[in-house]
């Protein structure tokens, strides 16, 4: 029989050929043709469009998560914050004689609180952010030694004046 389509010869694993083999199996189907209308679909525009689709949904789907952990980040900051302000407000003060002692009562309770947030931190049942071990930062976002020299100097019509 002679064609005038290209001939292509591949290899493939023995599960997909029984699965290839079985699908022809029908009357009028052969496994040239099945191979054909596979590859067309794998290398046509819908499938390149629904590869793309996929992409996107799960960009999205990330997207919407950041937003939630900007949101629970900023939520946690300002309560933070308040904390802190009503803390310094309702405290009052220690007087001079005292201070000494506070000092030295303070860093030891500054220790003991640094050493149970490592703990929390490193225990990932506790902690969502223990289970993160590296923070990789981004070096463009920061300024170089010489943007930073440039900073620095005065604007050339400012030293004029």
């Amino acid at each position: 029989m002679t064609t005038s389509k290209p001939r292509v010869r591949a290899y493939v694993d023995h599960d997909t050929f029984a699965k290839l083999q079985f699908a022809t199996t029908r009357p009028h189907v052969t496994i040239s043709d099945t191979v054909n209308n596979a590859l067309k679909a794998y290398l046509s525009d819908e499938y390149a469009l629904e590869r793309e689709s996929a992409i996107i949904k799960r960009m999205d789907r990330i997207a919407r998560e950041t937003e939630a952990l900007e949101l629970r980040m900023a939520i946690t900051s300002e309560a933070m914050a308040l904390f802190i302000r009503h803390y310094l407000t309702a405290t009052p003060k220690i007087p001079k004689a005292d201070q000494d002692a506070a000092r030295a009562r303070g860093e030891a309770r500054y220790d003991a609180f640094k050493t149970n947030l490592r703990t929390v931190l490193e225990d990932t049942t506790q902690s969502l952010y223990g289970s993160v071990k590296d923070i990789y930062t981004d070096t463009d976002g920061f300024f170089t030694a010489e943007e930073l020299d440039l900073l620095h100097k005065p604007a050339p019509n400012e030293g004029s004046a």
